[in-house]
């Protein structure tokens, strides 16, 4: 497939049942088969949305909007959700949008990720293909792009996760003290093989037949852990992992405690949720040398091995040193069949709601 530049996309009319506009994204010629099996020689028309969720974000939406505006080309609507904030997100996004129709806000009542998602599935169910990022990234210029063509070019994928990475990757780094340059470091994976939730795109319609397949409209609305979710639903093939960049501000070691309590949480609930449509879904376990002899195979570079199993060496050890304060915080986020509200707003990472 044609590595598609801006100017490969033109303007087409759309609409979605929410009223947000979906502009058309017009590809280039291409005689081979496209993902939905077409075979053709003239041009090939898709829809798109991108979609932010923000919850409290005053600090990192207009930077994540910012960096969204130079990725994704002029036509295709950009919608942030802000849900539940209770502090400047809101202000800030109007006084930003004004004068921009590309950009739309949505103000919702309640700090949850899960329903903000749904309303942004629901409402934009005519579009061929979503991207979902949270408020508080910032992605490469040509994220959306690579992020679509690496999804378009594997006929069996439904959704194509961004490769996370911390923002002292970036040129111009952002000021950083050493606990978060450490942090950083820690969750660099040994060979990324999962769904981050911070930046994906998904092709609309084959989600929505995965979850049906599964009895499932949308997310249930206790799920607090939206990106574990979709990964677990997905079979073999279905998950691609994009080379689309995608950024994030590392926190101090308690951001990190709280976040790995929650990571813990998280899942478990995920289990206790599902049950056995869970289990079903999860790999069998591979001896530990086998796993890292087919992550080094997989490796991109001997480098990237090397800096992903110091990181694996150096989470671990932090794991152990602070597994006192993991557990507090894991117990502090309160029963794992509750709705968890504590994770949607002062547990996460950075604060919000991912």
């Amino acid at each position: 497939m044609t590595h598609f530049t801006n100017s490969d996309y033109k303007v087409a009319q759309g609409a979605t049942e929410g009223g947000a506009e979906a502009c058309s994204l017009q590809a280039a010629q291409d005689d081979r088969l496209s993902n939905d099996g077409i075979r053709s020689n003239r041009n090939l028309y898709y829809t798109g949305t991108v979609c932010i969720f923000a919850h409290n974000e005053e600090k990192n939406i207009i930077s994540t909007i910012s960096s969204l505006l130079k990725s994704v080309p002029r036509n295709i609507p950009i919608i942030v959700y802000a849900n539940g904030c209770t502090d400047r997100t809101i202000s800030l996004c109007r006084q930003f949008m004004a004068n921009n129709s590309q950009l739309q806000l949505r103000e919702l009542p309640i700090a949850s990720k899960v329903l903000a998602w749904n309303q942004a599935f629901d409402e934009n169910s005519k579009v061929d293909y979503l991207i979902f990022a949270d408020g508080d990234i910032e992605v490469a210029p040509m994220a959306f792009e690579q992020i679509l063509k690496d999804l378009r070019d594997n006929p069996s994928g439904i959704i194509a996760t961004g490769k996370q990475l911390p923002t002292w990757k970036l040129p111009q780094s952002p000021s950083m003290n050493w606990q978060q340059h450490l942090v950083g470091f820690f969750q660099l994976p040994l060979l990324q093989e999962f769904l981050g939730g911070a930046f994906y795109a998904f092709s609309r319609p084959r989600l929505q037949a995965k979850l049906a397949t599964k009895g499932f409209h949308g997310i249930p609305q206790k799920v607090t852990c939206e990106d574990g979710f979709l990964e677990f639903i997905l079979g073999p093939g279905e998950l691609i992992i994009s080379r689309a960049l995608v950024y994030y501000t590392p926190g101090n070691f308690d951001d990190y405690i709280r976040y790995l309590a929650r990571i813990r949480w998280q899942n478990e609930q995920l289990r206790i949720l599902l049950g056995n449509q869970i289990l079903d879904q999860t790999p069998s376990h591979a001896p530990i040398l086998r796993k890292f002899w087919r992550k080094l195979l997989l490796s991109s570079s001997g480098k990237d091995f090397l800096l992903g199993l110091g990181a694996v060496l150096g989470r671990t050890l932090f794991k152990f040193i602070n597994r006192k304060k993991i557990k507090r915080a894991y117990h502090n986020l309160g029963p794992i069949d509750g709705q968890g509200q504590a994770i949607l707003t002062q547990w996460t990472r950075a604060k919000s709601t991912k």
